[in-house]
């Protein structure tokens, strides 16, 4: 990143932070080096794992996911992945090709670890089989890649989250029966290098925290909670509790969505404060406080409407979860067990309107119509690092499927151009003015590639009620707005005078749209939808690519139009059967 652009930003989104930034960078420099000198750690026969730790699915989510649960545990025992463009991949082989850093930090995280565990109680036949499966895949890593040696050790958030894969296979494994005594001292001793590395190299940023930090204190904390006969251990249970119980009111808006503007990390962030959540439980043998319970209700309710709709992609998504059990690819089922269990209501919000106020995020429904529009900031304090260029966005779906989507994610440094062109405003369901981005990020194809230069579009929604949206952009004056009437919906864009407009609409692959007189008619299955334009633009229906998973991209299209003033008023209708 070059000098000005450093310069820009230490003047604007970080200016409250810098000076937390320069401490934090001196600390974890020392602290880091420190930590290397304290590894490898030796074996104590009197440091354990302790068993208890957190807890097993319900039974009711047991009967209805086991057979996922064992063949995602057998495809990982054979060294099968077939996901973030990777093939197979075992913990004693060199690391895979693939097409981006991210997608070999995720098989760093040991998530199969925690499905081979419970397969132990799903599958009790076979239960030896897969204690000693899960015991060797855990061994097999420490002993293949050492502490702090090649790139699985490279992200504390990483790190973090191989704390939790880890010591949950191990609760369980405890649950089953196993206990072998010299792998236990090894593993036992593997969580100490990792809580060593993390405590020193936690993503703390000055205050500017993410996601990142957040894991970074799950790891902590359930390391402390797990580890019995280690003196440290008491210490990074407290500070990992009180970090998360900061970052619980500092990282979560009021309504209940996270400070990323990305609904993939929403997830994320609701999983990571699930597990903290029952780990405190089954630690201390208290009901979770009550503003812990009032954040993870609300948290839950956008989580679950997200689902409901098919999970639609803000912003990035990297498919990431503190814990997965039925496959690489993110699931929420667990995620509502967890939340079952802890007390809270699971149901998504299904009324003919909901909103996300501080997030931006709207949901209109008519009888076979789901509208979600999207006008609020780019998050993480105006660093937008998760962020696009979807302000003032509105998906589709009718009749449940999905119509018009935002494209997602595919890659974060594997290919710069590829993820210039998913945050951009040309690749989002909204209106570009002039053709100008919303929000603009740093000429950088390293550290650029996760940062935005401010809010300077500043949307937000100025009216709500059922069957109407309205939001605006306080840089651009730009305004859209949505309303219902029957099975039809207008959408009317307008832009200051003399400026141009230009309507994508980034269609579902399953959606075939063909011309038809000003506009298009979208076929979904036996779904006919007629969109009508002004008769005063140009409309096109140009090829592109949508990413449903994260190193994953599925040809599509997207209907363009583009208008020779700054008012458009369009309609999207479903056709009668």
């Amino acid at each position: 990143m070059d000098a000005m652009t450093r310069l820009r930003l230490l003047t604007g989104s970080v200016r409250p932070f810098l000076w937390g930034k320069l401490y934090d960078a001196i600390a974890v420099r020392l602290a880091s080096a420190a930590a290397k000198r304290s590894i490898p750690v030796e074996r104590d026969a009197q440091r354990i794992l302790k068993a208890d730790v957190f807890p097993l699915p319900s039974e009711r989510w047991c009967q209805a996911h086991g057979p996922r649960v064992i063949a995602f545990a057998e495809r990982s025992a054979a060294g099968i992945v077939d996901a973030y463009g990777i093939t197979e991949w075992l913990p004693t082989q060199t690391d895979p090709p693939a097409p981006d850093i991210r997608c070999v930090h995720e098989l760093s995280r040991l998530h199969p670890v925690c499905a081979m565990a419970l397969a132990a109680h799903l599958d009790p036949q076979r239960r030896d089989y897969w204690l000693e499966t899960a015991e060797r895949t855990i061994v097999d890593f420490l002993g293949r890649w050492p502490a702090n040696h090649g790139v699985h050790w490279l992200f504390p958030m990483g790190i973090s989250l191989r704390i939790v894969s880890i010591v949950v296979a191990v609760s369980w494994m405890r649950a089953a029966g196993w206990n072998h005594g010299g792998a236990a001292e090894r593993i036992a001793a593997g969580i100490v290098e990792h809580a060593i590395l993390v405590a020193a190299r936690r993503e703390h940023s000055g205050g500017m925290t993410t996601s990142h930090y957040l894991a970074n204190m799950l790891g902590l904390f359930v390391a402390g909670c797990a580890l019995a006969g280690d003196e440290r251990a008491q210490r990074w249970r407290t500070e990992a509790w009180e970090a998360l119980s900061a970052e619980r009111v500092r990282q979560i808006l009021a309504d209940g969505c996270t400070n990323e503007a990305s609904s993939g990390y929403h997830r994320q962030v609701t999983d990571i404060l699930l597990v903290a959540a029952h780990i405190y439980v089954a630690h201390t043998g208290k009901p979770l406080p009550p503003a812990w319970v009032v954040t993870l209700q609300r948290m839950t309710t956008l989580l679950m409407t997200f689902d409901d709709l098919g999970y639609p992609l803000l912003g990035d998504n990297d498919d990431g979860q503190a814990i997965k059990l039925l496959g690489f690819a993110p699931d929420c089922s667990f995620m509502a067990d967890m939340a079952s269990r802890l007390g809270l209501h699971i149901d998504p919000q299904r009324s003919a309107m909901a909103a996300w106020p501080l997030a931006g995020i709207g949901i209109l429904r008519s009888d076979r119509m789901t509208v979600l529009a999207r006008a609020g900031g780019i998050g993480q304090y105006g660093k937008g690092g998760h962020a696009h260029n979807d302000q003032l966005q509105a998906l589709l779906w009718v009749d449940g499927r999905p119509i018009v989507v935002d494209p997602g994610s595919s890659t974060y440094t594997g290919n710069p151009s590829q993820r210039n062109l998913e945050r951009s405003v040309h690749n989002h369901a909204t209106c570009t003015v002039d053709d100008a981005e919303q929000n603009l990020w740093p000429d950088d194809l390293s550290e650029g590639l996760f940062w935005m230069m401010g809010d300077r579009f500043r949307a937000g929604v100025h009216e709500f009620r059922p069957g109407f949206w309205r939001a605006v952009s306080a840089f651009t004056g730009q305004e859209r707005t949505i309303s219902f009437a029957g099975q039809t919906c207008t959408i009317t864009d307008m832009a200051p005078l003399g400026r141009q407009l230009r309507i994508t609409l980034p269609l579902h692959p399953d959606v075939h749209a063909e011309r038809a007189g000003d506009g298009v008619v979208l076929h979904a299955g036996t779904v006919r939808i007629a969109v009508a334009f002004p008769p005063s633009g140009l409309v096109d229906i140009v090829a592109c690519a949508c990413s449903p998973a994260f190193a994953t991209l599925q040809p599509t299209t997207k209907v363009v139009w583009t208008g020779p003033g700054p008012r458009a008023e369009w309609t999207i209708a479903v056709a009668k059967d």
